[in-house]
């Protein structure tokens, strides 16, 4: 049987490549998955005791554990809207967690071991962010009424609110805390705003940076930010280019370093992925990147790959250890280190979600593990985007979204696998260990309008920027107005047919470079995207109509 299937899904050559891992690990890994009705955007959120919670588009939030090796659903609860926010769990062991339904829930594990609602605490738009809990107790979340909230829960079991700070634009990442009591919030008005706690719990403004330096037309931000050892702050920009920044000795931001191309790769899109730190202040994160030169259409497209890099302490540039291609065309999301110092990464590519381990080598090489395949929901032929990140469960298990991303699995992880201490040419590396904490970073999910954008903002950007390499020598005016028109693009109402129209216009293209095989790549690239763009209309995810055949 596994051999079928493993010659069905790679064929001979895939086989031989995969056939050691297959025996050794995923036939071994997968222990139970939870099968629910509706897609799961959340990731789950596990406490030191092994209970997990997590929720569903169709609204529920469903508290399971592993029992003798299975997966077992122990209760759910019901909201009146989709959930896509990531749990939160405070150290009394209240679960906070956002609804669509424009409310931040608070609930308790009752004496039947049901979840029981003790109160919840309404914003004016939908909560889509994930909630953050500081030490004393306090829960600070995002909603899409551009408002950071600052709510605590009172000895009466009320929410309360504490503090609130209105900033430019909808608010779909994670506040992330430091050690040194400040608060950062990402917004989609594309800047970083932070703040100081107070010994109340209150909100104190300290600065905000505006992350688009290329001056183009703002994607927002959806990556929750990470701090290093030296409160040096790494984010994702609204013009999709990697930032470092630090506080000078006027406690104002200011930037180290703005990085848009790493080694030979161009960065695109970070999509919902959050870099990640690692015990050394070594940074991994997943993006969407081509490769500086391309030679033909196909090398242009973009692909997913996972960076590792280190900011180096003398140039103040940063400094690429390795980097590794995930997939074509992948749809990704946030990386999560496990104690054992093991990166887990779920994605979605060619018809198929993903779970592989990818871990640094004692060359300072990057490995990628494909541990486990399952079946993706598509939409056209592209696979719909993920929003959940794996979990550590106490107990060595691995939690990950599976099977058209409506099933919840369990991994049984097994021997960790050793990461170099100090990697070469990395001499930057220092001998700090890296403790997952209950203050960890929770991924952000945006809604389900705006990825739908994001995807065919990236062909259509794959098509605008061929098109500007191609014509760069002597464009004429409509092909420029029509080029701004596409690469300004970031959502998909009705714009979206005017844009494909214009390219249609264009169609075909007069010049030397203009060969069969470039015809039928451009031709191939729009029909992909009136494809999705037909799909989404039959869900009637989108009313709009695209007639370009």
């Amino acid at each position: 049987m596994l051999f079928k299937l493993l010659t069905n899904l790679f064929g001979v050559i895939g086989l031989l490549l995969y056939l050691p891992l297959a025996v050794a690990q995923v036939e071994d890994l997968f222990i139970d998955q939870i099968k629910m009705h509706a897609s799961i955007y959340s990731s789950p959120a596990i406490t030191s005791s092994g209970q997990i919670f997590f929720a569903d588009s169709d609204g529920n939030l469903t508290y399971a554990a592993i029992e003798d090796g299975k997966l077992r659903v122990i209760d759910t609860y019901k909201t009146n809207a989709p959930m896509s926010s990531s749990p939160a769990i405070s150290s009394e062991g209240v679960i906070y967690v956002g609804s669509q339904d424009h409310f931040l829930y608070a609930f308790q594990i009752d004496r039947k071991n049901h979840l029981e609602l003790i109160d919840r605490f309404e914003t004016k738009l939908r909560v889509v962010s994930s909630p953050t809990i500081s030490s004393n107790g306090v829960v600070y979340f995002g909603a899409e009424d551009h408002y950071l909230y600052a709510v605590k829960l009172s000895p009466e079991k009320k929410l309360t609110l504490i503090s609130k700070y209105k900033t430019g634009g909808g608010l779909f990442s994670s506040p992330l805390i430091d050690g040194h009591g400040r608060l950062y919030q990402a917004s989609k008005d594309s800047s970083l705003y932070v703040f100081k706690i107070m010994p109340s719990g209150e909100l104190l403004f300290l600065d905000s940076y505006y992350l688009n330096q290329a001056k183009t037309e703002p994607l927002g931000i959806f990556s929750t930010p990470t701090v290093d050892s030296k409160g040096r702050i790494y984010i994702p920009g609204g013009d999709q280019a990697l930032y470092v920044l630090q506080f000078n000795p006027s406690n104002r931001l200011e930037l180290i370093t703005r990085s848009k191309v790493l080694g030979e790769l161009d960065i695109t899109s970070f999509e919902y992925s959050s870099p990640v730190m690692g015990p050394n202040d070594e940074l991994y994160f997943v993006a969407h990147s081509f490769s500086k030169s391309p030679s033909s259409l196909k090398e242009f497209k973009s692909h997913a790959w996972l960076h590792a890099v280190i900011l180096d302490e003398t140039s103040g540039k940063l400094k690429v250890i390795d980097q590794i291609k995930i997939a074509d065309q992948a749809s990704i999301v946030s990386p999560v280190l496990t104690p054992d110092l093991s990166l887990y990464l779920n994605y979605a590519s060619k018809e198929q979600i993903s779970l592989a381990r990818i871990y640094l080598d004692s060359n300072a090489k990057l490995n990628k593990q494909v541990l486990y395949q399952s079946e993706a929901q598509m939409i056209g032929d592209m696979p719909e985007p993920l929003f959940s990140s794996p979990a550590y469960h106490p107990n060595h298990y691995l939690l990950a979204t599976c099977a058209k991303n409506k099933s919840l699995c369990a991994f049984q992880l097994n021997t960790p696998i050793e990461i170099a201490a100090n990697p070469k040419g990395t001499d930057s590396f220092s001998s700090r260990r890296f403790v997952i904490g209950r203050d960890r970073v929770k991924w952000t999910i945006p809604p389900y309008r705006d990825y739908v954008g994001m995807h065919l903002l990236e062909k259509w950007r794959e098509l605008s920027l061929f098109l500007k390499d191609k014509l760069s020598e002597n464009p004429t005016l409509p092909q420029i107005a029509c080029l701004l028109k596409v690469s300004s693009l970031t959502t998909f109402p009705q714009a979206a047919c005017e844009a494909l129209q214009c390219h249609y216009e264009l169609l075909p293209l007069n010049g030397p470079w203009y060969t069969s095989e470039v015809s039928s790549e451009l031709k191939s690239l729009i029909a992909e995207i009136v494809s999705i763009g037909s799909a989404l209309e039959e869900r009637k995810e989108v009313k709009t109509t695209c007639d370009r055949n």
